[in-house]
């Protein structure tokens, strides 16, 4: 894929909160979920805050977005919203080399988000083992979390080529294993849900109506998963 999602400046610790009755939600994600920002993405991006890429503010990401229609959906509790972005760079190998210390959160929802910086070089059949273990080691944490998995980000076009590949891992990993997987290839293809920024790699990524658009598809799959588990 071409202008893939910037390297993230990871958070370097999540703070589990002292509401032990909160319903927590974890996002587990590279520069679409959350960016943060140095000397160096402000002189070489024009990216100056933190939020998912390129929301114009966090408030607006799709993480927050989703935090605020769950708190909704489950008012008076309370919602709290984590992130997984360490471990180096987005990729999934990454993700899961850092997995242990995001798992104290003991989320009941972990959202996942990633593909963008997986390399075609690599091979289907890695891609594919590295996405499973993901899946089953977050499906494993001892909270027995929710899982929801959104498919890759490539705008201007179709989802084809390698991205049409990663998509196509990721359903049937999903599928296997009961996961609702959350297409974003339509969101993608509407020049309406990017181009925000200054700078070409920020304009790859979602702006304010791209992350309104994963926030409200995975809301509605949110309500679906959860009513089945309760059920």
């Amino acid at each position: 894929m071409t202008g893939q999602s910037q390297l993230d400046v990871p958070q370097s610790a999540v703070d589990i909160g002292s509401d032990s009755g909160a319903f927590r939600i974890l996002c587990i994600g590279d520069s679409i979920t959350c960016h943060g920002f140095n000397d160096d993405t402000v002189r070489r991006l024009g990216w100056g805050h933190v939020a998912g890429m390129a929301a114009s503010d966090a408030s607006l990401d799709y993480a927050h977005r989703l935090q605020r229609r769950i708190g909704t959906m489950l008012a008076p509790r309370t919602v709290g919203l984590h992130f997984h972005t360490g471990g180096g760079s987005g990729s999934i190998r990454h993700r899961l080399s850092a997995l242990a210390e995001v798992a104290p959160v003991a989320p009941h929802l972990v959202v996942i988000q990633l593909g963008e910086h997986e390399k075609e070089s690599d091979g289907e059949q890695s891609l594919d083992a590295s996405y499973a273990l993901l899946l089953d080691q977050v499906r494993s944490f001892a909270c027995r979390p929710l899982v929801i998995a959104t498919g890759v980000w490539q705008p201007g076009e179709a989802c084809t080529g390698w991205a049409a590949t990663i998509d196509r891992v990721f359903a049937q990993a999903c599928q296997i294993r009961g996961i609702p997987f959350v297409s974003v290839a339509d969101l993608a293809s509407d020049p309406a849900c990017h181009g925000a920024g200054t700078t070409p790699g920020v304009q790859w990524h979602p702006n304010d109506q791209g992350h309104a658009g994963y926030a409200e598809k995975l809301f509605a799959a949110f309500k679906v998963a959860r009513t089945d588990h309760l059920s």
